[in-house]
């Protein structure tokens, strides 16, 4: 079974054995009940499903998003907050992407914030 195969399984769950209604499922997910409607009746694709409505949907899930174990040696790497975005900033010869794994596999930070930094690093590195 695949990742999207769960998600549809999971929302209809919710819709059908937990008898909520759409509007339930928006209230409880923050996301609007015309997009869930489209996921569950299958006019909209799982596969189309941003990572800030995965997030919502699955607050515990964490993203792995590079091939490169994550290493507590790597230190100096510094997140700075400017007007409420995050950039993330690897120390000189660090590894960016080790850092955003730690970063996204980190329950303490919330989802909306954790597509905020994977956002701003794509940016950084096509700048790059």
């Amino acid at each position: 079974m695949d990742i999207y195969t769960k998600i549809l399984d999971f929302l209809r769950s919710e819709y059908k054995d937990n008898h909520l209604t759409y509007k339930d499922l928006e209230n409880k997910y923050d996301i609007s009940y015309s997009y869930l409607r489209e996921l569950i009746t299958g006019a909209k694709k799982p596969e189309r499903l941003s990572l800030e409505y995965f997030f919502k949907l699955f607050p515990n899930a964490t993203v792995n998003l590079g091939s490169r174990v994550s290493s507590p040696n790597n230190q100096g790497n510094v997140a700075v907050v400017n007007n409420g975005v995050q950039k993330v900033i690897p120390k000189s010869g660090g590894s960016g992407r080790a850092l955003l794994d730690r970063i996204m596999a980190c329950p303490d930070i919330p989802p909306d914030v954790k597509v905020k930094i994977y956002t701003l690093s794509s940016e950084l590195e096509e700048e790059d």
